[in-house]
């Protein structure tokens, strides 16, 4: 348990090694330690309006947050930040079509994946310098849904993309193409991989009794 000397609320962390720890949230918080969570240091922080939901890194120095600036309801932009100093520097990152991301995954250094909302999908083969729009594993409806995590084996070529009503995309190709495999009916916040093995976390939605 860690005394976070702020009131904000976080979203989402990523952990480089079990030392050095890196977590964003609301008020265009990212936050920074490398004592295992002990203390923590508020990097360069972005507007207050800003809310930032997913962060990775693909090393100790370069990394990428990913959020939303609302500072009313008639302005709202999605924005992508990236690093290549371990965070002491912020720089914005354009990127289409500019839909809240929710979710990273990196293979290697290069090869890598972020997913989002209209089930968006963007991969990048340049660690992130450039991304291009996959096609989305659902056709129909598709602003209906959201993903907030992938995982791909590139070993194994099987990978899987998770999201609101249970959508669950799989690919089998080394996350090249993507099919709606299943909607198991409530949401599923995350996927991880161990060993041969994949765990998904799911919270029942709000809707449910």
């Amino acid at each position: 348990e860690s005394n976070l000397p702020y009131t904000v609320t976080l979203y989402a962390i990523f952990c480089i090694d079990y030392l050095t720890l890196f977590a964003v949230g609301d008020k265009g918080t990212i936050l920074h330690t490398n004592d295992a969570g002990s203390t923590w240091e508020r990097q360069i922080s972005r507007s207050t309006f800003m809310e930032f939901r997913a962060v990775i890194f693909l090393d100790a120095n370069t990394g990428y947050v990913a959020g939303r600036l609302a500072e009313d309801a008639n302005s709202v932009t999605d924005q992508l930040w990236y690093t290549t100093d371990g965070g002491l520097q912020w720089f914005l990152k354009q990127y289409s079509p500019a839909v809240p991301l929710s979710g990273f995954f990196f293979a290697n250094p290069y090869e890598g994946w972020a997913v989002g909302e209209e089930s968006v999908m963007l991969y990048t083969t340049d660690g992130g310098v450039t991304w291009d729009h996959m096609e989305a594993c659902i056709h129909d409806y598709k602003d209906r849904y959201e993903l907030y995590g992938v995982i791909v084996d590139v070993g194994t070529g099987v990978g899987f993309a998770v999201g609101s009503s249970g959508v669950i995309c799989r690919s089998l190709d080394g996350g090249q193409t993507w099919e709606l495999q299943e909607e198991a009916g409530v949401t599923l916040n995350a996927v991880a991989q161990y060993g041969l093995h994949s765990f998904v976390q799911a919270s029942r939605n709000e809707t449910e009794s």
